[in-house]
């Protein structure tokens, strides 16, 4: 059974006031990391995987409105949370074995983000 969504809708539209920084130009990558540290405080990385790993298992519809928010306070973030969307429910409905049930665990207790090596060329920053 999954959880209601409505909590995790709700902190993903709070993530600005939440997180103590105000977005300022030249400033763009503080604000955006600021905003994922915000959603790792809120428990909105684990929401794909399933209440048998100890999350919520959000259905896709809510994961979308969830992107939805963030995207609407920073585009940034809006796509690192759709890709790593995108990434952790692929984990959680396709991944099989005891590699993918630790890492399905470790997604909800440390609340990891799944990067994705495919963005920009040059570019070995990472959150």
């Amino acid at each position: 059974m999954t959880r209601d969504p409505e909590p995790f809708i709700a902190a993903a539209r709070n993530l600005s006031e939440s997180c103590g920084v105000k977005p300022e130009n030249g400033q763009e990558r503080k604000f955006t990391d600021a905003l994922l540290a915000q959603m790792r405080v809120d428990n909105l990385l684990s929401v794909a995987m399933s209440p048998q790993y100890g999350g919520p298992g959000l259905a896709l519809a809510d994961i979308a409105r969830i992107t939805f928010e963030i995207g609407k306070q920073d585009g940034s973030a809006g796509l690192i949370y759709a890709m790593h969307s995108s990434q952790a429910l692929c984990v959680a409905h396709h991944g099989r074995g005891a590699y993918f049930n630790v890492l399905c665990a470790r997604i909800v207790d440390d609340e990891l983000l799944i990067a994705s090596g495919t963005s920009e060329k040059g570019r070995a920053v990472i959150f």
